[in-house]
């Protein structure tokens, strides 16, 4: 079960053991502090058994504080498309230039590859993402 609220959704069954065993344990000492608080009254020890009650009320408190503040977030993920990522390579002798698909390793000013026309070196001059036409961008928003 799940609830969505702007953006978030909650999930609430999805709490860690350790969270779990955090507010079992509070709340055997708040019931053993809320039983000692009876057994102060019946012994006419007020004041203590004042204390006791509080420190029960204080640790059931908690235990729903915990309860309620350890539903874990789930974001919800934004659908990105994965951008084509292109490199440019020009030849710095004759200007001869090839766009090709990024590869790890790519960066600005990388002597990449030899001139299929003049053997002259070719070095990476633009690193950048494919523009869309105006049908892919039709495709997406229909």
């Amino acid at each position: 079960m799940s609830k969505r609220s702007g953006g978030v959704e909650y999930s609430a069954f999805n709490i860690s053991l350790i969270t779990l065993l955090a507010i079992a344990l509070i709340g055997v000492f708040s019931l053993f502090a809320i039983y000692q608080g009876f057994q102060s009254y019946n012994n006419h020890e007020i004041e203590q058994a004042y204390y006791y009650m509080l420190i029960g009320i204080f640790g059931f408190a908690a235990m729903g504080f915990m309860f309620f503040r350890s539903k874990t977030l789930v974001r919800n993920k934004l659908d990105l498309p994965k951008a084509e990522v292109l490199t440019t390579i020009e030849c710095n002798k004759c200007g001869y230039k090839i766009v090709r698909k990024f590869e790890r390793g790519d960066y600005v000013f990388k002597n990449d590859i030899a001139c299929s026309k003049c053997d002259g070196m070719m070095t990476i001059t633009r690193v950048h993402r494919r523009k869309k036409t105006e049908k892919e961008l039709e495709k997406e928003f229909y």
